[in-house]
């Protein structure tokens, strides 16, 4: 777990209540508890899990079992942390693995979620204290329970194989020593990796299905507007990755930080690469937005029209987000939340509408700011067709 997110982690609302859960320990004493774990676990041996776990720090999560003979056992247990894959809580009492459950998980925002799993282990830790870890059935959108921002969303995977990589890198504006180390970094990877040292070649390049450029911030920054951004206006929808000295403001192109995927510092670091390229390609609504209704179905017709508004939109979306103006943010994001369900963009109408809600409580652009980056994002990858 990230010690820079667990720091400045603030344990989540609700009971603090040391009754309100199996193992009465209020918010405090869970706390201290956690710390101690995460700070065992810091020094502890290598992980074998896929997914990045952070800190969700709940004193009661309703929590029931199905047993074998089909009786269900409702229990109140405290959360330690959460991944896309599963969760880790405290509970006053052996639980058997293989064990059927589900978990009610508080959204963001939103209705809370109920999550199904199986128990994937349990441990005593001290007295009553039992730590289980729950297996989810399917993958969670780890970004509708935590704010964890653009960047430590792309680099959530913790457990990378590199045989599993596969597609078309294109290196552009690096030099020939940081060309060899990314190719020596992705050696055991299965991807394509070609160099391109124009405009038009990248364009090209990227073209290919499954492709993602990694660009460097002076290539970048040598046109105006900046090539990240006249790619993204050429439709252009590949992940981009700039290669940069630094992530200082003066080496990174103002419209390039809100139209790229992620920054990497040079020289690369390989579990970095791996995790940001493993993160871009895996299928986690950063690729092209694609309508899902049927090609014989009667709105198709509409679906070119949607995708020209929401790139319209996304000028004004930007704009909007460079002067921190609410009211024209949540009435971007009010109109693709409304039209986008009926052409097929559910995920993008999803996005829209928790940056929506996010605005309305808060009351401030840069409370919603990751998610009003991510409608940008969408809005500027919608197409039409694959």
């Amino acid at each position: 777990m990230p010690s820079s997110i667990r720091t400045a982690y603030k344990p989540a609302a609700g009971s603090h209540d040391a009754r309100a859960n199996s193992v009465r320990l209020d918010l405090v004493r869970l706390c201290k508890l956690f710390d101690l774990l995460d700070a065992r676990e810091d020094q502890g041996k290598v992980t074998r899990r896929k997914s990045v776990r952070w800190p969700f720090r709940h004193v009661c999560l309703p929590l029931t079992i199905i047993q074998i003979d089909g009786s269900r056992t409702s229990i109140s247990v405290a959360c330690r942390n959460l991944s896309g894959g599963g969760l880790s809580v405290l509970h006053s009492a052996y639980v058997h693995s293989g064990s059927t459950c589900h978990i009610s998980l508080p959204r963001r925002s939103g209705p809370a979620a109920i999550v199904s799993g199986t128990i994937a282990r349990c441990v005593h830790l001290s007295g009553v204290v039992h730590e289980v870890g729950i297996k989810f059935s399917s993958e969670l959108n780890i970004a509708d329970f935590i704010d964890l921002g653009p960047e430590a969303e792309i680099r959530s995977v913790e457990r990378v194989d590199p045989a599993s990589l596969s597609g078309n890198l294109v290196i552009a504006g690096a030099s020939e020593m940081e060309s060899q180390l990314v190719r020596f970094h992705l050696r055991e990877t299965g991807l394509t990796i070609s160099t391109a040292t124009t405009p038009d070649q990248i364009r090209a390049a990227l073209m290919r299905d499954r492709s993602l450029l990694l660009l460097s911030a002076a290539m970048d920054f040598s046109v105006e507007p900046s090539l990240t951004e006249r790619l993204r206006s050429s439709e252009v929808s590949a992940p981009i990755v700039i290669l940069s000295p630094d992530h200082g403001v003066a080496s990174i192109h103002p419209s390039t930080r809100l139209k790229a995927d992620s920054v990497l510092t040079t020289p690369v670091e390989e579990k970095s690469l791996l995790r940001v390229i493993t993160g871009l390609m895996r299928e986690t609504g950063r690729g092209v937005f694609l309508s899902s209704l049927p090609a014989d179905h009667p709105s198709q017709c509409l679906v070119p029209s949607f995708v020209h508004e929401v790139r319209r939109q996304a000028s004004q979306l930007e704009s909007a987000l460079r002067t921190a103006e609410k009211e024209a943010c949540m009435a971007v994001c009010r109109q693709i939340a409304g039209i986008a369900p009926m052409v097929g963009f559910d995920g993008m109408s999803a996005i829209a509408r928790r940056a929506e809600s996010t605005l309305a409580s808060a009351g401030r652009v840069d409370a919603a700011a990751n998610d009003l980056h991510q409608l940008l994002t969408a809005c500027l990858r919608a197409r039409a067709a694959a």
